[in-house]
């Protein structure tokens, strides 16, 4: 006794649709809730002046200057130049070892009335308050300090690759396989 082999229904062309779709919407879903779930933020602080960072994990954070930005009900808006003669120390509480502050790659941010450019970069090498100490013969403005978003950035673009990747041959693969498996039967597409 033989048994026949069910045909795959043309049902699975609207699955390899949805494969597709899936792939489009959650990459770029992915990618789009990472950039405005990430950007903004960050501890901000009155210069000249001194803040603590609480820095929860090891790794490289940035210093920003919100050249225009609101804090504690106040407007600032300045250029986005840094004034002439700023100084900037950071030193880790534990070992009161003072961190160098690096150039970094000079990014910007903006985000509704928000904008800030980078002033620079350190290495946390381990958990625990860091003092950072603005000094400088300018009027007050507000500087801003997290965790850096550029790993994560392009980690989440190599997931949305990944992830788009996986819908276009998936659904490639589906109707390819359905379509073989219904010629050989001598079934129409």
């Amino acid at each position: 006794m033989t048994t026949a082999k069910a045909l795959p229904s043309r049902g699975w062309y609207l699955v390899a649709v949805l494969v597709f779709l899936g792939g489009a919407v959650g990459g770029t879903g992915f990618f789009l809730w990472f950039l405005f779930t990430s950007i903004g933020g960050g501890q901000q602080f009155l210069i000249p002046g001194t803040t603590t960072l609480e820095a929860a994990k090891p790794g490289t954070y940035v210093l920003w200057y919100d050249h225009a930005t609101l804090l504690n009900g106040r407007a600032y808006q300045f250029d986005e130049r840094l004034p002439n003669g700023l100084r900037v120390r950071i030193t880790e509480s534990a070992s009161n070892q003072e961190v160098p502050l690096n150039q970094g790659f000079g990014g910007s941010e903006t985000l509704g009335n928000l904008r800030r450019v980078t002033v620079g970069e350190f290495e946390v090498r381990r958990p625990g308050p860091y003092v950072i100490e603005v000094t400088g013969p300018f009027e007050a403005r507000v500087f801003s300090v997290r965790r850096s978003l550029t790993a994560r950035f392009f980690l989440s673009i190599v997931a949305l690759i990944l992830v788009d990747l996986m819908g276009w041959f998936g659904a490639i693969a589906i109707i390819v396989r359905v379509f073989l498996v219904r010629r050989r039967a001598g079934a129409s597409w």
